[in-house]
């Protein structure tokens, strides 16, 4: 709701006197939803997609064991960390476009990768300690 009032006053949505003002304003309220929707869906079909790939990327790989403890600890992340950390390993994306396909501001996936790449040294350090992931 807070977004609909945002594109009221800042002009980007005008009424034309088309409609009654409270009709014009359901308007902006559902092509907000619609959009933050489509967002989701687009996201989700990407990750959905890295998923089955990645999947039959381990079956392959020689090094099955290591790269199952990595997924394992990618998988344990919280969701947005998750989700910035695939976008941006495997699907080669910036931090500035894995922020928009998540739909959240640039400095937001900032700090979701950053938080999420010392949460993974972290981890993978406490599984071996000899080698070093930062």
């Amino acid at each position: 709701m807070q977004q609909a009032y945002v594109e009221l006053l800042s002009g980007r949505a005008r009424f034309d006197n088309q409609s009654t003002l409270k009709t014009f304003v359901f308007g902006v309220v559902q092509n907000l939803a619609r959009s933050r929707f489509r967002r989701q869906n687009t996201r989700l079909r990407a990750i959905d997609s890295f998923a089955s790939e990645q999947a039959s990327a381990i079956d392959d790989n020689h090094d099955h064991d290591n790269l199952k403890i990595v997924w394992e600890a990618v998988e344990s992340l919280p969701q947005r960390q998750r989700d910035i950390t695939e976008l941006v390993f495997i699907r080669d994306m910036t931090i500035e476009e894995a922020s928009g396909v998540m739909g959240v501001s640039l400095g937001t996936g900032r700090v979701h990768y950053d938080r999420a790449k010392k949460s993974l040294a972290e981890k993978l350090a406490s599984l071996h300690p000899k080698e070093s992931f930062r």
